[in-house]
């Protein structure tokens, strides 16, 4: 009953959001006001986001990522939230991604479209767009009339799975088969559609080629990236250990050209599982293994394991670690400055939910703390040893929804496989791996010496592997 009360006004609407997340006892909401509202210092809006899964994550993760440079970076606070008189959790309550001055400050084009087509707004005609093979690509309006300079400013978000695609309005498909729509960006032109596709279809070419250069256009990946941006991004992302890096809630910002005509990395979102907690996915819990720049989750999510193949871009990403990062990781996992402030809030949240996992905030933050000192040291080993190469990289593909982890190998020694649990049950979906191989040749990990970098896949027995390959499909994979 202590402290001072900050702000009070009345919802307009209260209701659920999130996908995986609504899944879990303690479910995430969307706050929703008459007029704009500032909560807490934050962005000035209608609307807010209650994050409730692993909110401590969120917390730690988002003021790091704009600590680290990233670009408009998303704010929030740790919120203990009661519901109907009853304490419901720790909270992270935080800005949503959207256009707007405080928040993605780009211009709007859904706004610019909707200032040009008053009528043709409110009652726009859908366009269904079809590669010559009769796939759809991609949809828009046409009915709008298009502003001269269509250029920017878009928010495209990069997503594994086809339910949000077939509910948008303005969206594509790329060339590698992932769902791009346009973030809290609703009714955008066929045009300006084609536009982004055409632009994020050859940046992707560029970006995946060996040379860097797009060769049907002559540009090099950075013509069409920001790369410091997109170093920065992919550093928080490795560093901290983020699951759906590149895959899902994978944010890109398009600037009008006049402004800024390379895509940005950013924002940083959805941070929950995170600084290896998160045991379902096992991958998140090896800190002497980097994950993203691995490919982790298959070739069409691995934008940023392909940029990491390129020199100039590892070299720009070691750079900004040892200047930006290091210092940001030794201030909250090493000198534990902000951990008394974050135990405080989250005192309530275990004794409410003591199934979290930890038997203290004490054992979660040692946790935390030693995971990621270690997570700063294998990389720190990865990139001196792109400098000396006195040792071989060994990426290692599991073979289970293809989850990769990239290691360091000492040259001449036998390779040393963590084992992993895998987060599907063997006696509820039984699997049996045939071994491990390079290409078609099988070979005992055990006996088998280091000589130079290796990719070591694990295979599966045929039958079984070809039927997850259509639960995949059908989950949008």
């Amino acid at each position: 009953h202590e402290g001072e009360e900050l702000f009070r006004d009345e919802f307009k609407e209260i209701a659920g959001r999130g996908n995986s997340s609504w899944l879990v006892d303690k479910k995430p909401y969307k706050l929703v006001y008459k007029k704009k509202q500032s909560i807490l210092d934050l962005a000035k809006d209608k609307e807010f986001c209650l994050l409730s899964l692993n909110a401590v994550n969120h917390y730690i993760c988002y003021n790091i990522a704009e600590e680290a440079g990233n670009a408009f970076p998303i704010q929030g606070n740790l919120t203990n939230v009661y519901l109907n008189g009853h304490y419901n959790g720790l909270y992270f309550l935080c800005n949503r991604v959207k256009v707007s001055k405080r928040i993605i400050d780009i211009p709007d084009m859904e706004d610019i479209n909707e200032s040009l087509n008053p009528e043709a707004f409110k009652d726009p005609v859908l366009a269904v767009l079809k590669n010559a093979d009769g796939e759809v690509i991609a949809k828009g309006i046409k009915n709008f009339t298009d502003p001269k300079d269509i250029t920017g400013g878009y928010v495209i978000e990069r997503f594994q799975y086809d339910n949000k695609y077939d509910k948008a309005q303005s969206a594509f498909i790329d060339t590698l088969g992932n769902y791009n729509l346009f973030k809290t960006q609703k009714r955008l032109s066929v045009r300006q559609v084609n536009y982004v596709r055409n632009l994020i279809n050859q940046t992707l070419v560029a970006i995946m080629s060996e040379d860097g250069i797009n060769p049907e256009t002559g540009k090099h990946y950075s013509e069409y990236i920001h790369t410091e941006s997109f170093a920065r991004h992919y550093l928080t992302q490795e560093l901290l250990c983020n699951y759906d890096a590149g895959k899902g809630s994978f944010f890109m910002v398009k600037n009008a050209d006049s402004i800024e005509s390379r895509l940005l990395a950013a924002p940083i979102w959805d941070m929950d599982w995170t600084l290896g907690r998160m045991s379902t996915f096992p991958l998140n819990e090896v800190p002497n293994a980097l994950m993203v720049s691995a490919g982790y989750n298959t070739p069409r999510f691995s934008i940023f394991a392909h940029l990491m193949k390129h020199p100039e871009f590892a070299a720009l990403a070691d750079s900004i670690y040892y200047a930006d990062m290091v210092p940001i990781i030794d201030k909250w996992f090493v000198n534990d400055g902000l951990k008394e402030n974050i135990k405080h809030d989250a005192r309530l949240e275990f004794m409410k939910y003591p199934e979290i996992g930890y038997a203290s905030f004490d054992e979660m933050w040692d946790h935390m703390r030693q995971f990621e000192q270690e997570k700063a040291h294998t990389y720190d080993l990865i990139a001196q040893n792109r400098k000396e190469k006195t040792a071989a990289n060994v990426v290692l593909n599991f073979g289970w929804w293809d989850n990769n982890l990239e290691m360091l190998q000492p040259l001449g020694e036998n390779i040393q496989i963590p084992s992993l649990p895998y987060w599907r049950d063997d006696t509820i979906n039984p699997h049996t791996s045939q071994g491990w191989f390079i290409g078609d040749e099988p070979i005992n990990p055990a006996d088998y010496n280091v000589e130079s970098d290796v990719y070591i896949e694990q295979k599966w027995q045929q039958k079984e592997y070809t039927f997850w390959q259509k639960v995949r499909r059908k989950l949008g994979f």
